[in-house]
């Protein structure tokens, strides 16, 4: 049994959530929204989601430009990484480059057959498992 593992795609008014099962296989979990700005509300879901599901460490989409230059959402990531781990200093908190994950997810959806007017209510979610995926693969 692996532990289970948090990945999460943190935007500017929704949080992505996807978790892995103890094989290591990652499922999409859910999107919580929040208001512009008001960052400590998915915080706290990740705190809760984390005791309730007895996860310590979690994965978090980074975004940097395309070129590879961090973005202006890559400031607020670390903070929201920083808030997590002064809540909680049993949290290990790894940043995962989230380029392209947004693509990725709506590719998956589209071969899912799931229509572009849904995938707007779930692609963060998906982009989550996306990142989640790209940690597990990276330590096998």
């Amino acid at each position: 049994m692996q532990e289970r593992i948090l990945g999460l795609d943190l935007g500017t008014t929704t949080l992505g959530i996807a978790v892995s099962d103890g094989l290591g296989i990652g499922h999409p979990k859910e999107v919580f929204r929040f208001q512009k700005g008001a960052y400590s509300k998915p915080k706290n879901r990740v705190l809760e989601l984390c005791h309730e599901l007895n996860i310590t460490t979690i994965v978090l989409g980074y975004p940097r430009h395309m070129d590879g230059r961090e973005s202006d959402m890559s400031r607020v990531v670390e903070i929201f990484k920083e808030r997590l781990i002064e809540s909680d200093a049993r949290l290990n908190v790894h940043l995962v480059d989230e380029r392209l994950t947004s693509v990725m997810a709506h590719e998956r959806l589209s071969e899912m057959g799931i229509k572009k007017d849904k995938q707007k209510e779930i692609v963060d979610m998906y982009a989550a498992l996306e990142i989640l995926e790209t940690y597990l693969n990276g330590r096998k």
